[in-house]
């Protein structure tokens, strides 16, 4: 720490002897640094400090934030993009309703003719177990054998 004492000595006869050199460090940081980076302004917006957000210039304070990521950087990059939700088959269904509320990736795809004019293959991708256990409990339910064939 004493090369720290000592250099502050040094400064400070500058500062006091009216060296040119301090003049020139003043007005080149009057023209970079105008104003406190974004990310110490996110950062006093996190503290929650009344007193250091009052002091915030007014187009910070204006501005609207989000609670998670108040100032969030202006380069950032966001990793997660939601998927597109796929238009149901049939908007109607209210049993496909309910099983799409339980597993978000449910699909309804017609497959077939059943006895009573349509088939439903129900489950995530073709084939998987979501769709031949909701295919034979839907079968069983109105009296078909297994697999949802008729009997």
């Amino acid at each position: 720490m004493s090369w720290l004492e000592e250099n502050v000595h040094k400064v400070l006869q500058a500062v006091d002897a009216g060296d040119p050199a301090v003049e020139a460090c003043e007005s080149r940081r009057k023209v970079l640094y105008q104003r406190a980076p974004r990310n110490i302004h996110r950062h006093v917006v996190l503290s929650e400090i009344k007193e250091a957000v009052a002091a915030l210039p007014p187009d910070v304070t204006t501005q609207s934030v989000l609670g998670f990521d108040p100032l969030p950087p202006l380069d950032t990059i966001y990793s997660y993009v939601r998927p597109e939700r796929l238009s149901p088959v049939s908007h109607g269904n209210t049993i496909a309703l309910f099983f799409r509320s339980l597993l978000p990736s449910y699909t309804v795809e017609v497959c077939g003719v059943s006895p009573r004019g349509t088939s439903l293959r129900l489950g995530i991708g073709p084939g998987g177990p979501a769709q031949v256990s909701l295919v034979s409990t839907g079968g069983a339910t109105r009296g078909w054998g297994a697999w949802g064939s008729a009997p």
